[in-house]
């Protein structure tokens, strides 16, 4: 599947695993990193979905169209598919819930 990083720091956080245990600690970091990779081995983001340890929900409200994904226990990672599925932008990084 196709990857578009909406920042330049989202990019480079994929590609250094030390930038990104600097903006979010080791066990996000890592979980980051892991997803992005199997965002990239997927044929299409209902590969993703299904996927069970990423308990993958759909956002609400202002947020229509973007999607969750479990990084751990209080962090996810916001990602947007295209209409077809092929194609996923990562959003953010962000603390579920503000806590």
């Amino acid at each position: 599947m196709r990857v578009i990083f909406r920042s330049k720091r989202l990019c480079q956080a994929y590609e250094e695993v030390n930038r990104a245990i600097r903006l979010w600690g080791s066990d996000v970091a890592g979980k980051y990193i892991q997803r992005v990779e199997a965002i990239y081995a997927a044929q299409n983001f209902d590969e993703i979905k299904r996927l069970q340890a990423f308990k993958a929900h759909q956002l609400k409200g202002r947020r229509v169209g973007e999607w969750a994904l479990a990084l751990t226990k209080r962090w996810r990672l916001i990602v947007t598919p295209s209409d077809d599925g092929e194609t996923v932008t990562i959003k953010e990084v962000t603390k579920h819930y503000g806590g």
